[in-house]
Formats: structure tokens, sequence, C-alpha cells
């Protein structure tokens, strides 16, 4: 009996845990994580969360800041670009905080190049987080974030300036191959977490079923036995 209330135990912890859906979280920021020119090049930070939901989908959620978490500034991001995988098309999102613009190839405007990148919009004004939803589960990748020209107070804001007074941010690994280890907390070879390949996970409550399950072989193996 004891033997069989221990079976009983595991197999009750191991459903609790089934039910403890997968979060992911992590962070960049400058001046180890996060490269960027203008007034952000020491004072950007991109923060993540990736949480699967009882359906089985994905929410993404971004917060772009200051390295104090403070709003951008100036005012909000003209747009940032987030790497999705090639096959990936407009319905495979939905739910945005912070609209998509277009999901193709894009080379930046600094000469980046996305095989396949979704462009988000500002949003609004002092906007910090951004988040859709995904059937694509999460793998590790890239962005790039764009805002208007660098400038002081009192500068004439249509005379050409160079790359580097403008306010662009990426992350540190953008050139380097995106890593294949599995999503985790934090970030592997400063990359971000992204949305990729269909994935099909068993539902919570089909793995609690299992466990009932192999409680009741337990108990009839028991009987056979006396």
């Amino acid at each position: 009996m004891r033997r069989l209330m221990l079976v009983l135990a595991v197999t009750i912890c191991l459903s609790g845990v089934a039910y403890g859906l997968p979060s992911y979280t992590g962070f960049l920021s400058t001046p180890d994580g996060v490269d960027g020119t203008g007034i952000w090049a020491d004072n950007f930070k991109i923060e993540w969360q990736v949480d699967l939901q009882q359906d089985d989908s994905w929410w993404y959620r971004y917060w772009i800041t200051e390295t104090d978490g403070s709003p951008l500034d100036p005012g909000a991001l003209s747009h940032w670009i987030v790497e999705v995988s090639p096959d990936v098309d407009r319905s495979d999102f939905w739910g945005f905080n912070g609209g998509p613009i277009e999901i193709n190839d894009w080379v930046t405007e600094s000469g980046f190049p996305f095989n396949s990148g979704m462009k988000l919009d500002y949003g609004a004004d002092g906007q910090t987080e951004w988040s859709y939803y995904s059937w694509r589960s999460p793998v590790w990748g890239d962005f790039f974030a764009k805002d208007g020209r660098a400038q002081e107070d009192g500068q004439d804001k249509n005379v050409t300036v160079p790359p580097d007074e403008w306010n662009w941010a990426w992350n540190t690994g953008f050139f380097d191959p995106d890593p294949l280890d599995a999503p985790a907390n934090g970030s592997i070879g400063y990359k971000i977490l992204r949305p990729d390949t269909d994935t099909v996970i068993p539902e919570p409550t089909t793995l609690g079923l299992l466990g009932m399950g192999l409680v009741g072989l337990a108990i009839r193996r028991r009987k056979q036995k006396k």
C-alpha cells in the first residue's frame, strides 16, 4: 500500500507540472547585448516574455525602453522589425498591441538584411510594449529598431546627417547564425526569442489523464498479485 501511495503522489506531482505552461523571459541592453547609434548607442533595452496559452498558441510580449525602463527619448519608435520564419504570413499572428505593417524580406536603412521579418508600427508616443499571439513556437533570432534623427533642440531637421547620427538599435549577435538551442530564460548568442515553426504540444489535460492511467495500472497489478 505504501508503494501504491508513493506512485500516486509522484503521478499527481507530474500532473501538476503539466499544468504549469512554459514561460520564457529575457532582455538585452546597451552596451553589452544591444548595439546602437545616435542617442541609442548607450541607452536602449529590449525585454521579452513568451507564454504558452491553454489553446497551444503563444503570447509574445516585447518591451522597448531606455535602460532604466522609461520610454525612449525622443518619443516613439518609427518602427522595428522582428525576425520570423520565411514561410509565415499575416494570418499566423493576431491580437496586436502596436500593429504590424508588413511581413517581407528587408534590408534596413543601415544595410542589415532580414530573410523574413515582421515590421511593427510605433503604436503611440511613449509606447513601451508590443505584443501579439501566434501558433508559431519561439526560437532564437534578431531584431532591428529605427527612429528619426538623433538631434538636439534647435538643429535643422532637414539637413543631411551621417548614419551614426540616426537612432538605430539591433542585437549584438545580429550577424551570427541563429542558435538551434531550445527556448530558455535569458538570451543565447545575444539573440531574442521570436516566432518560427509550428509545434504540437500535448495539452495539460492529456498529460493528466495519462498520469491517472498509470495509477490505475498500478492498482490493477497490485490486485493481480494478491
